[in-house]
Formats: C-alpha cells, structure tokens, sequence
C-alpha cells in the first residue's frame, strides 16, 4: 500500500482492480466451488447477520426504484427470467395457493379435501381430472362468495355465462327454438 491518505489509497485500488481484473477473475473461477463451499458455510453461520443485512438493504425504497428502473431498462432479460422462474413446480404450487386464499378464502387442503370428496370429479359433467388434461377449478356463488365444489373449465363457464342471464328468457328461448325443429 503506497499511501495512508484514505482518497489516495482508494484510487490506488480502484487502479489495481481495473489492472488485475481479468487475472482475478481468472483466480476466482479456479476457485469457484472451493468459494461457494465457503459462502454458504458462512451464511449458514451468520444467519442473523445475513437476515439483518437483506433487511437493511433489499427492502428499501432506493432498491425497489433501482430494481423497477432494470426492469424497464431490460424488459427482455426480465421476461425470460419470469418465464423461467414460473415454471419452478414450487413456484406453481405457492401461486396456486395464493390464488385459492385470495380468491375463493380457502387453502390447499381445502381444495385437497373437495377434490377427494368428488373422487377428482367435475361436479357436474362428471369427467375425470386426468380426462381434462387440466386442473379443476372451484366454483364459487358470485355474490355471497361461498365456494360450491370444484368443476371443469367448460362446466363453470357455463354455469357462470347461465347464473348472469335472466333465467327464464334462456328457457324461452331454447323453446322455442325446440319448437321451431319441430
């Protein structure tokens, strides 16, 4: 170290950092699992130090400004990423679980629970979940909020379209239409 005035002594490392930084980089990826082996024996120790430290410096407003302005600086990188990120099983689940309390106030055991009840069964077409290639969805009374059961895409689609309309003018309708084939 050539100097002990702290402005002088930081620009002498900054010039040494930019000097040396293909040499360093080399030397940390000769090292990288010797490195990695280390950091998390260390975080592993210093769990109140490392929950203190992302409490301090990730949940700022500085940080969610700058994380917002990459965001939109690289929306490509950022998509993939999202893309990537939501395939995770442990993701889909969490967000499926999220989505049931929000939504619907129920939680997976719940839905786990209903789903054994109808045997993994629309409630009412009766086709069988591995059938529809795709999840069942829970069926809930608009206005009061009270979840029904679980049923099929097509079936609570329907049952949705159906509750909104005038319930007596569908049945005119199909009458006379009926009548018309006749």
């Amino acid at each position: 170290m050539p100097n002990k005035d702290p402005i002088k002594q930081k620009e002498y490392y900054r010039q040494y950092n930019i000097l040396n930084f293909e040499k360093r980089k080399q030397q940390r990826l000769a090292r990288k699992d010797e490195i990695k082996k280390y950091m998390k024996k260390w975080r592993k120790e210093n769990k109140e130090h490392v929950i203190q430290y992302r409490k301090d410096n990730y949940n700022t407003k500085e940080n969610t400004e700058y994380c917002k302005k990459r965001q939109e600086k690289y929306p490509e990188y950022y998509a993939k990423y999202r893309k990537k990120y939501n395939r995770r099983k442990n993701v889909i689940a969490r967000k499926r679980e999220n989505n049931l309390k929000k939504k619907y106030r129920i939680d997976l055991k719940d839905y786990n629970k209903m789903f054994k009840e109808q045997k993994g069964r629309c409630a009412i077409c009766n086709k069988h979940e591995k059938k529809l290639n795709t999840i069942l969805y829970v069926d809930h009374c608009h206005r009061t909020n009270q979840v029904r059961g679980l049923l099929c895409n097509r079936c609570n689609s329907g049952l949705g379209y159906y509750e909104d309309f005038d319930k007596n003018a569908v049945e005119k309708y199909l009458k006379k239409y009926r009548n018309k084939l006749n």
